[in-house]
């Protein structure tokens, strides 16, 4: 599995760029189970990414929290999302959308952690 672990304003999260829909996978339990930091990753909460659109750059965005209840409203995740967007794709203005809303996210000052 790949993943990124990034962390926005105190919070850390764990990124997967989500493949396709897989109906069978519970994100859930594999929020708890990456979440934990004892034994997984360690995070604060799991975030799913998919391409939605690449002329413009549009991301599809689903957050789990540690515990593995389905978070509707973060202000940290997508601001992870959206410099990990910035570094992979090169846009600097990908439009995010959760829980059905769109969210323009310009991204100035991006540096690389090498």
């Amino acid at each position: 599995m790949s993943f990124q672990k990034l962390h926005g304003a105190g919070n850390d999260f764990v990124l997967l760029a989500r493949p396709l829909p897989d109906v069978h996978r519970d994100w859930s339990a594999t929020a708890r189970q990456l979440c934990a930091r004892r034994t997984g990753i360690g995070a604060d909460g799991l975030v799913l990414t998919a391409v939605t659109s690449t002329d413009p750059l549009v991301l599809d965005v689903a957050c789990f929290n540690a515990d593995g209840s389905a978070s509707s409203m973060c202000g940290n995740a997508p601001r992870c999302v959206a410099w990990s967007a910035a570094e992979t794709y090169d846009c600097r203005t990908p439009t995010l959308t959760m829980t059905g809303v769109k969210h323009e996210t310009p991204v100035g000052g991006v540096r690389s952690i090498s």
